[in-house]
């Protein structure tokens, strides 16, 4: 994980009250419409995600920044 400061998202995804594998295929939806170097800021309240979420991003070849 990269923690960072000062970060503009160029998409938010609003995952909260989604969980597995939901949350995920929402952000697989999400990403696909993403250039390279944008980012996205996830809302979520679902605990797993903080375990899915970062193994999710090594799969798909991306940064977390947290």
């Amino acid at each position: 994980m990269k923690f960072v400061e000062n970060v503009r998202a160029d998409v938010t995804a609003d995952i909260v009250y989604m969980m597995c594998p939901m949350h995920l295929l929402k952000l697989d939806e999400m990403i696909s419409d993403l250039e390279s170097g944008q980012v996205l800021e996830v809302l979520t309240d679902y605990d797993g995600a903080l375990e899915d979420i970062p193994q999710w991003c090594r799969g798909q070849v991306m940064s977390l920044l947290v």
